[in-house]
């Protein structure tokens, strides 16, 4: 068992432990310690690809007086394990580049699938207070499950194919805008872009996305504010881009999921 734990010297560790039964455990040690996991490190797990392993953490740091959040996000690291202890072989590299994606958990289906959820919000206190899902009692929710894939030394994201055969889906091929209007419904939009800059806008330009200058921007009007929030990432091309979304959440996999934006909003 994989415990996310913090050190005595307040460093950000993974404990390991062994059970005969799963009643009784044994402390083995440090799995995975590292000035990147911060202060605590949360939600660990461990996904087997043969000889390659990938750990996924989630590094946090947190103001002590008040209680309040300074850094948290996923992330994974590719190595090999050792008994123990985890070995990794690259730097720790994010899992989502958007706004809203936290706590994955993974698990291996009847198809040998590896399949993970997130926990789908980063909001801050302003947001959560203002969230217009408080009236019907509930304010964050889940991402999709991606089934992950490990290429090239790289962790792709891939949305699972049951899903489209679940909604409504469009193709849309080397435009440079493209502007689409939200229902309630699950949609699905496929679309190869024009070589050079293109723009998405969805919902009344609530969300917004937008590669320009060799970076994909992810802009998102924020609603307890009214100003836009965004997030950019440098990529040599865009090669393909699908955007999973209803009225209130989106998932945007870009080049057959090796990157990956997700990002709640809300269009009701």
């Amino acid at each position: 068992m994989l415990l996310g734990a913090q050190t005595k010297k307040y460093q950000g560790a993974i404990a390991i432990y062994t059970s005969p039964d799963l009643y009784s455990w044994d402390y083995r040690g440090i799995y995975f310690g590292n000035p990147i996991l911060d202060q605590m490190c949360e939600c660990p797990n461990l996904v087997d690809f043969g000889e390659e392993k990938v750990l996924l953490v989630c590094p946090q740091k947190r103001q002590i007086k008040p209680d309040k959040d300074i850094s948290s996000y996923s992330g994974y690291f590719i190595g090999r394990q050792n008994k123990y202890s985890f070995l990794p072989e690259n730097r720790i590299q994010k899992l989502d580049q958007g706004f809203d994606f936290y706590a994955p958990q993974v698990f291996t289906d009847k198809k040998g699938r590896k399949i993970m959820f997130a926990w789908m919000s980063r909001m801050n206190e302003r947001q959560e207070q203002q969230c217009p899902t408080r009236e019907y009692g509930y304010i964050h929710c889940l991402t999709l499950p991606r089934k992950l894939v490990l290429k090239n030394g790289q962790l792709y994201q891939k949305p699972l194919e049951e899903y489209r055969n679940a909604a409504k889906l469009e193709r849309y091929f080397r435009e440079r805008e493209y502007e689409f209007q939200m229902s309630t419904d699950f949609e699905i939009y496929e679309m190869e872009p024009a070589d050079n800059d293109f723009k998405v806008e969805l919902c009344n330009k609530n969300i917004i996305i937008e590669y320009k200058d060799g970076q994909p921007w992810l802009k998102r009007k924020d609603w307890s504010s009214n100003n836009y929030e965004q997030k950019k990432i440098k990529i040599s091309a865009i090669n393909n881009l699908s955007i999973y979304c209803d009225c209130s959440a989106i998932e945007i996999f870009i080049n057959d999921g090796q990157i990956v934006m997700s990002a709640r909003y809300f269009c009701f």
